[in-house]
């Protein structure tokens, strides 16, 4: 976002205190709608209306949704704060979440044999994928092909420069229809659906 807008601490508190009542509420895949739209209005407010995505506040909980509570909650201004190495305590610093050289967060790697479980209430929950390969495409974004829990393939895509914060073995994905491989990403990358989180802190070994 271009602006650096701030939340109060009473409104952080306000945001945790609908998205609690929220969570006590729900069915097995489904919030109280008036009280999730509640969010997403503040959020929307505060925040802007692009931080809803494309459909805004439509009742329901994806991944627009679950990434806007989370930098409500994290943050105090959209774009990451700089770390000054010379007055941080390297005893102190989880190395997996700050690059040294930038001093912000930084993304966990990809790499052939892990896995990744899906674990928020999004379309991901439940699945279980193993990484192939990921492949960083010239227009910043990576595309993943995973094996799924029946050994078919399937591909996920997501930029790492849009992930600034929270877990670094968290990753966000979007994807083509089913999982298709897409013929041109870098093009058609702003239409695909959000597929959700996927875990890759998980034990490679565990995949069957």
């Amino acid at each position: 976002m271009k602006n650096k807008l701030f939340l109060t601490e009473s409104e952080k508190q306000r945001i945790s205190g609908l998205h609690r009542m929220a969570i006590a509420t729900e069915s097995k895949n489904t919030l109280n709608e008036a009280t999730l739209q509640d969010i997403q209005n503040l959020l929307s407010k505060k925040l802007g209306p692009e931080i809803l995505g494309p459909k805004g506040a439509d009742g329901r909980l994806g991944t627009f949704t679950l990434n806007a509570i989370y930098s409500a909650l994290t943050q105090t201004q959209a774009e990451p704060t700089k770390v000054d190495p010379t007055k941080v305590d390297p005893a102190k610093v989880d190395p997996t979440k700050v690059d040294p050289t930038q001093g912000q967060f930084k993304l966990i790697e990809l790499k052939a044999g892990m896995i990744g479980n899906g674990f928020m209430q999004d379309e991901a929950e439940g699945k279980t994928y193993k990484v192939n390969k990921s492949t960083a495409l010239p227009c910043g974004i990576t595309e993943v092909e995973f094996t799924n829990k029946r050994a078919t393939l399937e591909y996920g895509y997501y930029k790492p420069n849009e992930i600034k914060s929270g877990d670094p073995t968290q990753i966000t994905f979007r994807r083509s229809g089913e999982g298709v491989k897409d013929p041109d990403p870098c093009k058609n990358f702003a239409s695909f659906e959000n597929f959700g989180y996927l875990d890759f802190s998980g034990d490679p070994n565990k995949f069957k």
